[in-house]
């Protein structure tokens, strides 16, 4: 991939999602769903917090379109090349970059 193609990078916790667009190594965007109390959720980006209308943060990625037109309208339009997906997992296996086909899949499993 090109070092002036948009990636999605995506953390996925138990309690919260971390994403971060990336221009090479150039962090254009974060943002931050945490859950707050029993049931508000917020999405912090960039030091903003941004109320968001999901009841769970497993959900968040139904609100980056929504927020980034919001925050960053001018990032809306460019397309995202690739994502990126941190997977905590043990193994040397996983300590190395890998795409994710049907045979990394099982190793997960």
């Amino acid at each position: 991939m090109a070092l002036d193609q948009i990636i999605l990078v995506s953390n996925p916790g138990s309690e919260s999602r971390k994403y971060g667009l990336y221009k090479g190594n150039k962090c254009l965007l974060q943002l931050h769903f945490e859950k707050i109390g029993k049931r508000r959720i917020i999405c912090n980006v960039d030091g903003q917090v941004i109320p968001v209308n999901i009841s769970h943060v497993a959900f968040a990625p139904t609100e980056l379109v929504r927020i980034m037109k919001k925050v960053r309208p001018e990032l809306s339009s460019k397309p995202i090349a690739g994502v990126a997906l941190r997977i905590v997992a043990p193994t040397t296996f996983f300590q190395r970059n890998h795409v994710l086909t049907n045979a990394v899949i099982k190793r997960l499993e």
